[in-house]
């Protein structure tokens, strides 16, 4: 198996997840292999009381973000690190970025989100017939009192 080294989104299945203690915290360190299981990129995802200070997690413990994550990718809720091998198998999608550090460019994992999969119409059909059950009408709006 080779290391990813390109810039894209690839769908991966996660493996050998372990604890890895870290000052103020841990990580859990995860393997991201592709499903041609051709090529691979190692992540760790933080677990500290880091706040973020930007972007969507504004204001919330970088921990905190991270357990629902983990939850999200399909561990039981509540996160508990002690399960942390519940992680082993699941799927999801990685976008990787190039990061230089000392001279040195690599391509790390940016984003980890749970995979979704493409589904049929059929099924795109009934879930819009559920949306749509028992929606009351909406008031409309004028010109100057736009919701969007």
């Amino acid at each position: 198996m080779e290391l990813i080294n390109t810039v894209a989104e690839f769908p991966v299945t996660i493996t050998n997840p372990q604890l890895i203690e870290r000052e103020n915290g841990f990580d859990v360190s995860v393997s991201f292999v592709t499903e041609d299981k051709a090529k691979y990129i190692n992540h760790n995802i933080i677990f500290d009381s880091h706040i973020f200070q930007s972007g969507v997690h504004q204001g919330n413990y970088r921990f905190k973000v991270n357990a629902e994550l983990c939850e999200k990718l399909g561990m039981t809720a509540p996160f508990d690190p002690a399960n942390i091998e519940q992680l082993e198998g699941k799927k999801a999608s990685i976008t990787t970025k190039e990061d230089t550090y000392r001279g040195k460019t690599t391509v790390k994992v940016e984003w980890v989100n749970p995979r979704r999969e493409k589904i049929n119409k059929k099924k795109a059909s009934e879930i819009w017939k559920t949306m749509n059950e028992g929606l009351q009408p909406v008031n409309s709006s004028t010109d100057d009192e736009k919701p969007y």
